[in-house]
């Protein structure tokens, strides 16, 4: 039987730890044309930023952009719409600490890629310690680069175990973390119930039946575009997808090798069955992060 291990051990676990390739970044927001400024300004219509001064957000960016290539996958070709999503997703969590009365000056985005939302927390705050993690080396030598000292970005594995100290953060980010985390999903659990401090706030995002409903039935580009890499990844999926969301948690993996393996969706009742073991759960909000939904836990105070 041939050996389906990848030639690099670092590849069972974790993606480009030995990536050495400059990078090529987008054009900078202050260079940005008034036609794609005015686009970025109105929002593209996103409901989440209609009270949000987008003009003097832009104003207060001067960060380097991620060129197509070194973004996850996000809005290839759409620098600002791949900037304004981060926005979307700042202010989400900004507006959750505030219904929460969580006002925090350490927090931690696990999954932080290049920092489209993390690039927010810096440019729109003065929070004293923002940190990252990714299982992708690239992105975190990206922000090591382009990135204040203030960010302090991590490269791990795919594996639960985050190298910080317990009850040292004050809110914990993961969007689009655990609709990929088919595992070890309840020691990530536990070690964001760990380093959050006693009544610390985790926003976390996951497929569920509303995500579900809008692949079956829905429209629109950002739909068609899920639906078109599901069906192409995960063929099985199409079958699946006819009948309604399983109870529980159910996985479907697009291959055997390294951290990228396939998507992971949850019902409604197994987050607060297994998700309200760790946590208390405070909301569950349906497609507030684009087609995920939003789930805001809190560590329980001594």
């Amino acid at each position: 039987m041939p050996d389906k291990r990848p030639l690099r051990w670092e590849d069972d676990f974790s993606s480009k730890a030995l990536d050495t390739k400059p990078f090529e970044n987008s054009t900078l927001l202050s260079d940005w044309s008034d036609e794609q400024r005015k686009r970025v300004v109105s929002g593209y219509n996103l409901k989440e930023l209609s009270d949000y001064k987008i003009a003097d957000a832009i104003k207060r960016d001067t960060l380097a952009v991620p060129s197509d290539d070194d973004r996850e996958g996000y809005s290839r070709g759409f620098d600002g719409y791949y900037w304004l999503s981060g926005l979307r997703d700042f202010r989400v969590a900004q507006q959750s600490f505030e219904r929460w009365n969580c006002k925090p000056d350490r927090i931690l985005e696990m999954g932080c890629a290049t920092g489209r939302v993390m690039r927010h927390f810096v440019c729109q705050t003065d929070m004293s310690e923002i940190w990252g993690t990714d299982i992708n080396h690239r992105h975190i030598r990206w922000l090591l680069e382009h990135m204040p000292e203030r960010v302090k970005p991590i490269a791990l594995p795919a594996l639960p175990a985050l190298p910080v100290e317990s009850n040292y953060f004050h809110a914990v980010l993961a969007y689009s973390v655990f609709t990929h985390i088919d595992t070890f999903e309840t020691g990530f659990l536990a070690e964001l119930r760990r380093i959050l401090e006693p009544g610390g706030l985790a926003i976390l995002t996951a497929h569920t039946e509303s995500t579900w409903e809008q692949v079956q039935s829905g429209t629109g580009p950002a739909v068609e575009s899920f639906r078109a890499r599901l069906h192409t990844s995960i063929p099985q999926f199409e079958d699946h997808v006819k009948q309604d969301l399983p109870k529980g948690r159910t996985g479907f993996r697009h291959t055997d090798l390294g951290p990228y393996r396939g998507q992971v969706w949850h019902s409604t009742d197994y987050i607060k069955r297994v998700w309200g073991r760790f946590f208390e759960i405070l909301e569950i909000i349906p497609l507030a992060h684009s087609l995920q939904t939003v789930i805001i836990v809190r560590k329980p105070k001594r």
